[in-house]
């Protein structure tokens, strides 16, 4: 293998172990700033890992066909110890500043859909329930005063129909008897 082809994935290396070191900067303020559970941030570790290990064998792989050296854990090793030197702030400020208006933007959307849908539709609520109310409350006095016009009928048709109802209360007494026999 030449020395520009080792120089390369030296290179290729120094800048995956920098990439590794934003990723987990990443995965590291967002598990903070969301309360993960302990079990998820393990499970989430473990993918990292996983994930990272097939990033630099993929790197590798590209850069030198696969080979492993020593200068490729010194390339990563100088990546990372760079990231965390002179990166590692900077990342976790934007990743910060990127939850930040995350988190703001779904404020907003959720005040605008409380504005626009969920504070008219207790409005119509409301007012549907007020109008029955009316509504029912009219018609309860309506009823009442129609009562109250019809009781001089009602007193006139009970006086005319009084003989009628004691004939019909002699004529029903059998019957009514025969069946409470049994």
């Amino acid at each position: 293998m030449s020395l520009s082809s080792q120089f390369i994935s030296l290179l290729t290396m120094i800048i995956s172990g920098m990439m590794l070191g934003i990723i987990y900067d990443i995965y590291r303020v967002v598990a903070s700033q969301f309360h993960f559970r302990r079990w998820l941030i393990s499970s989430l570790d473990i993918v990292y890992w996983i994930l990272s290990t097939l990033f630099v064998f993929r790197m590798l792989y590209l850069s030198n066909s696969g080979e492993v050296r020593l200068y490729v854990f010194l390339g990563l090793t100088l990546g990372i110890f760079f990231h965390y030197v002179y990166f590692s702030p900077l990342t976790i400020k934007i990743v910060i500043l990127m939850i930040g208006w995350m988190k703001a933007l779904i404020r907003f959307v959720k005040k605008l859909f409380s504005i626009i849908i969920i504070i008219p539709l207790k409005m119509i609520y409301r007012c549907t329930l007020i109008l029955l109310g009316i509504i029912m409350a009219i018609s309860i006095f309506l009823c009442k005063f129609m009562l109250q016009l019809l009781y001089p009928i009602w007193r006139v048709l009970n006086w005319l129909l009084k003989p009628f109802k004691a004939n019909i209360l002699k004529w029903l007494h059998p019957i009514i008897k025969r069946f409470t026999r049994r």
